[in-house]
């Protein structure tokens, strides 16, 4: 569950650029690669981040695409919070524990992006969701240190998610959607876990 406070615009900037955003450029041969903070197949970083706000300090709800280039939110198209929380509900299959969140994360593969170099590799989709993978678990770690909840689901409705974002599932796929909000209630930090002994 997630309090009402609103997520405050620095702390989405800092989870956008750390979890998701480019580091840097290394001039290739043939491509320049961005340096990002997850690894990925051939330096490629196919996978582009659309966000849907729900609850961000100066920011109208709304669905959203985050442009790497220059660290910005390029806005598709606005809603009001109660909209964001009902679309949040369809696009994580009826999720009610994720729906409250305060920012989503849609993970859309640009298939071109990752498929010109390794069009003939039976795996490259494996790899495309490795990266996929690889960003989720950095988006972790960047809201763990920020002290903000997080999540990562796979079970979405990713062609209503799709549609809504005006995506073409044959450009473009959604493999996966992240959230995070500010936490409500234990830290979970100051949890005591059980340790576990296999056998016993």
């Amino acid at each position: 569950p997630f309090p009402e406070r609103e997520l405050r615009t620095g702390e989405l900037a800092a989870v956008l650029f750390h979890s998701f955003g480019c580091q840097g450029v290394a001039a290739g041969g043939v491509y320049d690669a961005l340096k990002k903070n997850s690894p990925s197949g051939g330096a490629l970083h196919p996978v582009e981040v659309y966000p849907l706000v729900r609850d961000v300090e100066g920011i109208s709800p709304g669905l959203y695409h985050y442009n790497v280039r220059s660290h910005a939110l390029d806005l598709i198209r606005e809603t009001d919070r109660d909209e964001a929380e009902r679309l949040a509900l369809v696009f994580v299959a009826g999720q009610e524990y994720f729906a409250p969140a305060h920012a989503m994360f849609m993970l859309a593969v640009r298939f071109y992006r990752h498929n010109w170099k390794y069009r003939r590799h039976p795996k490259s989709y494996r790899a495309v969701l490795m990266d996929a993978a690889h960003l989720s678990q950095t988006f972790y770690l960047v809201c763990a240190e920020r002290g903000l909840g997080a999540f990562f689901t796979a079970a979405i409705n990713e062609a209503n998610i799709e549609e809504e974002f005006g995506l073409d599932p044959l450009e473009q796929g959604v493999v996966g959607v992240n959230g995070c909000g500010v936490r409500k209630g234990t830290d979970p930090l100051a949890l005591v876990v059980e340790p576990y002994s296999p056998g016993q």
